[in-house]
């Protein structure tokens, strides 16, 4: 039997490989940002090792916090759904998307 050639194997690494009890050839290719690109996409971990240095401070923790967040949000879209609710055509949508897009998150994340 002849080897067969594999198509569009421009700058891939052929080698052979039993699959199944069959001898084969696989090319491994790999794309073009893997191999000129690739150090931008590698970081380091995100997460804070040092746990040493204690609890951050400058920020309240608590019930109070979370609750004054989850208020103003509260307030800010009811106020949306009342001006919506009146025909408010300016007012009403910026204060949903302040509520919905930035409080509320915010609420959730603090």
């Amino acid at each position: 039997m002849g080897r067969a050639e594999l198509r569009g194997t421009q700058g891939c690494q052929v080698q052979e490989a039993v699959v199944c009890g069959l001898r084969t050839h696989v090319a491994l290719c790999s794309s073009w940002v893997d191999r000129h690109l690739g150090a931008l996409y590698t970081t380091q971990l995100m997460a804070k090792t040092d746990l040493a240095s204690g609890p951050r401070t400058g920020r309240e923790t608590g019930p109070r916090r979370s609750w004054l967040y989850w208020t103003i949000a509260t307030v800010v879209l009811l106020a949306g759904f009342a001006d919506l609710a009146r025909g408010g055509e300016t007012l009403a949508p910026i204060l949903l998307v302040i509520g919905y897009c930035v409080l509320v998150p915010l609420a959730i994340l603090r």
